[in-house]
């Protein structure tokens, strides 16, 4: 159901709203927890005449870019391993591999993710 005026007050909102959160539980073929996926940022800006602008951006942290190089998934975390447990090269794979995955992949620094010029405020 279309409500006119609803559509035109929210056509006055301006400001930005800020999203964060996972960007794939899919690195090559394995599927890794939600708490160890790298993150993804988006933003909705709205300049208060109805229009939106949508940006988005996968955190690089240096393991995301080695991981996306590579393709499959390098690091093993507290929930994730790097490959399957059915077999013992696989034990031995995921005991050799480092278990430093950065789970704190999920925030950003905003301000080398926006320019500051496109940041507006909700007023």
């Amino acid at each position: 159901m279309h409500n006119p005026q609803l559509f035109d007050e929210f056509c006055d909102v301006k400001g930005t709203y800020f999203v964060n959160g996972l960007a794939s539980c899919r690195i090559g073929d394995r599927l890794v927890h939600p708490f160890e996926a790298h993150g993804h940022c988006k933003s909705l800006v709205f300049d208060g005449t109805g229009k939106m602008h949508f940006t988005t951006n996968i955190v690089a942290t240096p393991l995301a870019r080695k991981e996306r190089s590579r393709n499959k998934m390098l690091n093993r975390g507290v929930m994730s391993t790097v490959a399957d447990m059915n077999s013992i090269g696989g034990y031995i794979r995921n005991t050799m591999s480092s278990s430093e995955r950065d789970t704190a992949n999920l925030t950003a620094d905003l301000v080398r993710f926006f320019k500051l010029d496109d940041m507006i405020r909700i007023s």
